[in-house]
């Protein structure tokens, strides 16, 4: 998907502007991804729940899994999040 390129783009240094241009994507639905993505991520370094990070970010199950998913791609953590 965009946002697996989108932030692996922005995992090796690529600055919004840049992501934007090579991903023909607006620089604010890149920062959006981004933004999103940062949040799941602290959610899950805290050892957050889906259901909790879905409640609190108003995001479905679905897009939290697929973030999970980037995350675990780019050995952002070394766990499993809890799903209950």
């Amino acid at each position: 998907t965009h946002k697996r390129q989108i932030i692996g783009l922005h995992l090796k240094g690529y600055f919004t502007s840049e992501i934007a241009r090579i991903t023909a994507h607006a620089p604010q639905n890149v920062d959006r991804y981004l933004k999103d993505f940062e949040i799941v991520l602290d959610f899950v370094r805290e050892g957050a729940k889906i259901e909790k990070i879905c409640f609190y970010t108003g995001m479905s199950q679905g897009l939290v899994e697929e973030y999970l998913g980037i995350i675990r791609e780019n050995g952002l953590v070394t766990y499993d999040t809890p799903k209950e």
